[in-house]
Order: C-alpha cells, then sequence, then structure tokens
C-alpha cells in the first residue's frame, strides 16, 4: 500500500496540470442523463480513456441513458474488484450559476469568499490546494472516474501492478434514478462478477 501511495503522490506532482486538464475536458461535456446525445458523448470520452489504458468496454442501455462495462485483468491477480460509479449530473439551470456550468472555472478559493477567478493557462504546478473548479459534475460525479484514471496511470508509471483485476460499472443515469439499472443487470450482470463491490 505504502509504494501504491507513494507513486500516486510521484505521479500528480508530475502530470498535475495534464490530470487537470483531463478533468477540465470532461466537465465541458453536458450531461444530464435525459439528453442522449450528451450522454453518448460523455460515454465516448471515458471509453477512449479506458481503451488508452487496457480495458476492455462495453457500451450498454435498456432504452435511456448509457452505461459503461469494462474491465482489465492484471497478471497474477486471482481476485476482482468492481467500483461502481455515475458519470451524469443533476439537471442545471444557467441562471443559477456564477458562471457557465460547463465552462469550467477554476478559482483561488472558494467562490463564496470572494476568490478571482485563474485562467486555466496561468497554471503553474504545484496547484494550490485550496483552488476550486466549479462545473457541474465537478464533485457528484466525474471526480471519481478523474481519480481512477489518474490512479491508474500512477501506478503503471511506478511499474506496480495491482494485485486485482479491475471491473468497472459506470452508470450515465444515476440523477435521473437509475431508472433501468435493473433491467442492464438482468441483460449484463454475469460480466460484472467479483470479489468486492466498491461504490
Amino acid at each position: 500500500v505504502a509504494k501504491a501511495v507513494k507513486a500516486a503522490r510521484a505521479h500528480v506532482e508530475a502530470r498535475e496540470r495534464a490530470i487537470l486538464e483531463d478533468f477540465r475536458t470532461l466537465l465541458a461535456l453536458p450531461n444530464v442523463s435525459t439528453n442522449l446525445d450528451d450522454m453518448a458523448r460523455n460515454a465516448e470520452w471515458i471509453e477512449a480513456q479506458l481503451a488508452e489504458r487496457g480495458f476492455s468496454h462495453e457500451r450498454v442501455s435498456a432504452g435511456n441513458a448509457p452505461y459503461i462495462l469494462a474491465e482489465r485483468d492484471f497478471r497474477d491477480a486471482t481476485r476482482t474488484l468492481l467500483i461502481y460509479a455515475h458519470f451524469d449530473g443533476q439537471p442545471v439551470d444557467p441562471t443559477e450559476w456564477a458562471t457557465p456550468p460547463f465552462e469550467p472555472t477554476l478559482r483561488a478559493g472558494s467562490l463564496e469568499d470572494g476568490a478571482p477567478v485563474v485562467p486555466w493557462a496561468a497554471i503553474v504546478p504545484p496547484v494550490d490546494p485550496t483552488w476550486r473548479i466549479y462545473g457541474r459534475s465537478a464533485g457528484d460525479d466525474k471526480a471519481p472516474v478523474i481519480a481512477l484514471l489518474a490512479a491508474l496511470d500512477a501506478l503503471e508509471a511506478a511499474g506496480v501492478a495491482p494485485t486485482v483485476n479491475v471491473k468497472l460499472i459506470l452508470d450515465g443515469e444515476e440523477e435521473y434514478g437509475s431508472p433501468t439499472l435493473a433491467d442492464v443487470l438482468a441483460a449484463h450482470g454475469d460480466k460484472l462478477a467479483a470479489d468486492v463491490l466498491l461504490f
């Protein structure tokens, strides 16, 4: 564990700006689950990122927004970890936002404290940990997608192989109540067999 944590810290220090740019790109994709075209664009971006990291993936649907099922086996792993996250966001009224919800804005602190906007081009690592990114789904739930990708990259860069195989179920309609999740699981649940579920 200590080796993995050390690898993660080193990777973030070395790739901080690139990780933030990936996050910015994903946050700029509108992701209200009832807009199927937007959700397809989100799924395409995530699938491309997973493919770059050696995951096989499949987009499935039971009539509403897509789900992404993905997996990657690691040498000598005998157990499987299934990770659930979602990539849709709450419906948004742009008039209630200080900045456009799908134009991620970086601030040197909290909006409530009147922190000024930091231009993305002005980022010079290390990034101040008090800075905040404002955009729809920045915390709920696109951050875990980016964190997972960065964690996998960190392990790869450090030559640390995960000790478990990894499967993913990424939900495109969680903020809408995941109304077709039961149907998706009925049709594809056999692909999600795992020893542990991280939710």
